[in-house]
């Protein structure tokens, strides 16, 4: 583990930029490998996903829920006039329902887990 997520995604975006995208990301992830960083694919491509919709004005839109579920996915893309569908994160522990985040900060907490947990304050 030699760099942190947001450094790669950084170097990634910087690295896209000049063109062959193919080459780009094809010598990136040798990169990745070779400092010993491969599990952080997933996080490293959500960084990116960040910054690559900062930079052109879009917003990042991120749903967990539950369980998969593309009616509810595409209700939530129809409703905030997304130009690409939002990132899904499967989150067992918050039981139902769904957190709707929009560029790092929660904007809708509907999770049975946080229901429960207001319900005992």
């Amino acid at each position: 583990m030699k760099y942190s997520s947001n450094i790669y995604a950084t170097a990634l975006l910087g690295a896209l930029k000049d063109g062959y995208h193919g080459t780009v990301v094809k010598n990136f992830l040798a990169v990745v490998r070779r400092n010993g960083d491969f599990s952080k694919i997933p996080v490293i491509v959500r960084e990116f996903k960040k910054k690559y919709n900062r930079a052109r004005g879009f917003r990042y839109v991120e749903v967990a829920l539950a369980r998969e579920d593309a009616k509810t996915i595409g209700a939530i893309k129809e409703s905030m006039k997304l130009a690409q569908d939002p990132a899904v994160v499967i989150d067992k522990e918050i039981l139902g329902g769904m957190i709707v985040t929009v560029d790092g900060e929660i904007v809708v907490d509907g999770s049975i887990k946080t229901r429960i947990q207001k319900l005992f304050k």
